[in-house]
């Protein structure tokens, strides 16, 4: 849940933000084979961890819309459902779409 000074634009791209970044570092090291695969996860949690530590201030969730459903059901509060369901995906499908446009541009994939 926002902060309840915390404007929801700001909840929106903190979110956008925050699926960029964790579905950016997927694509680092999950399709660019070059890199080696025992850092993933430490590199996943140091970007969730990051994340948190900026935006925990302000907001009770971060990149996880399971956790907001969750509490939005228990509770019966739906203020701003489209900030957590929406703005992760919207970021996972940027990252997605401008590490293909940048990265995999000149590279063929079998």
């Amino acid at each position: 849940m926002l902060s309840a000074d915390y404007p929801f634009y700001e909840g929106m791209l903190s979110e956008l933000i925050g699926g960029f970044l964790l579905i950016y570092v997927y694509y680092a090291y999950v399709v660019n084979n070059s890199n080696d695969m025992d850092q993933y996860p430490l590199m996943v949690g140091a970007v969730y961890l990051l994340l948190n530590m900026v935006h925990s201030q302000n907001m009770t969730v971060m990149v996880n819309p399971a956790r907001f459903v969750a509490a939005a059901l228990f509770n019966l509060k739906f203020n701003y459902t489209y900030i957590y369901l929406l703005s992760p995906c919207f970021g996972a499908i940027s990252a997605a779409y401008l590490f293909e446009k940048i990265y995999l541009k000149n590279q063929k994939i079998h």
